[in-house]
């Protein structure tokens, strides 16, 4: 008699653990992660425009180096590998990367204030993802933005 209590006190619990379960699976089901930007990337000036003297020298010196990318989600935190160790916070949002920051050793030039700025869209699949952008100095009115492209280091071979 009492066997047959708890097979019908089981049959509850179950049902209802079951339908929360598929409730929570098909409440998350729209959910997509974020594509992953973790890394090193090599980043190169995209095409050569017209600078004063300052704002060459300062703009180039961010781009011609690689970059860090360190993501929790959509947060990001990127560190240019460059003598100013640019560090800038960012958001990933619908493939656009934005991010702001400042650099601990700032050139005596346009732009030493230190904040900068990065804008960047992500091209291409995720085993050759590219990012395009543009790299800029707020306070630095002459300066036009630098348009760059970032790409991952090739695998060594057999890899």
């Amino acid at each position: 008699m009492f066997r047959n209590d708890l097979k019908f006190g089981y049959a509850p619990v179950a049902g209802i653990a079951l339908l929360i379960l598929v409730g929570a699976l098909g409440a998350g089901g729209h959910w997509t992660a974020q594509p992953a930007l973790n890394g090193e990337w090599i980043v190169q000036q995209a095409r050569e425009a017209p600078q004063p003297d300052d704002c060459a020298r300062s703009l180039t010196s961010v781009v011609e180096h690689s970059m860090s990318i360190y993501q929790r989600g959509a947060d990001l935190q990127i560190v240019f590998n460059d003598p100013t160790r640019a560090t800038l916070t960012g958001k990933l949002e619908n493939g656009r990367i934005w991010g702001a920051g400042s650099r601990t050793a700032a050139p005596a030039n346009c732009g030493d204030r230190g904040a900068i700025r990065l804008e960047a869209g992500m091209a291409g699949t995720s085993d050759q993802r590219s990012l395009l952008g543009q790299v800029s100095f707020d306070g630095c009115a002459t300066c036009a933005p630098v348009l760059f492209i970032a790409r991952r280091p090739a695998l060594p071979a057999g890899r």
